[in-house]
């Protein structure tokens, strides 16, 4: 089996577009603005505290996370935040999504990070498992937000 994982770089943003595309789809989002969305990859490519992380399946771009560092008093270091965990749905039962995360895992074990943090829809009971399978643990927190 031939699998990639590494950062994302500029020349990657195009294909990596339309994967975000169809998570949007998955995720029921209606606003789908690829301007803003090549932005947003452009950024964090650029960024020296945020990462893309992409799979390759013999040589295609099939899934990708994005890792966004965050600083905790209560840990006393770096935490890092998961965000857009997405496999193409073609390639998917087939190990490729375990690969990356636990990379992503290895990575953040590597770089000293006291804890990563995900978050994931409560009616998504697939990726509920897939995390519980990857050792993460659900809390009792809600999360919030506002457009500003």
């Amino acid at each position: 089996m031939s699998i990639n994982i590494r950062c994302a770089e500029l020349k990657d943003i195009d294909t990596l577009t339309q994967l975000h595309l169809k998570l949007l789809v998955f995720e029921g989002i209606k606003e789908k603005d690829e301007k803003k969305i090549k932005w947003a990859f452009q950024k964090i490519i650029n960024s020296k505290d945020a990462c893309i992380i992409l799979i390759e399946y013999f040589g295609n771009i099939t899934g990708m996370c994005s890792l966004h560092t965050l600083i905790s008093s209560v840990e006393g270091g770096l935490v890092a935040l998961i965000e857009d965990v997405y496999i193409d749905e073609q390639y998917r039962k087939i190990g490729l999504g375990m690969k990356l995360m636990k990379e992503v895992v290895e990575f953040c074990k590597k770089e000293n990070y006291k804890r990563i943090q995900l978050l994931c829809r409560t009616d998504n009971k697939n990726a509920i498992r897939f995390y519980e399978k990857l050792g993460f643990t659900g809390i009792d927190r809600i999360f919030f937000y506002k457009r500003i």
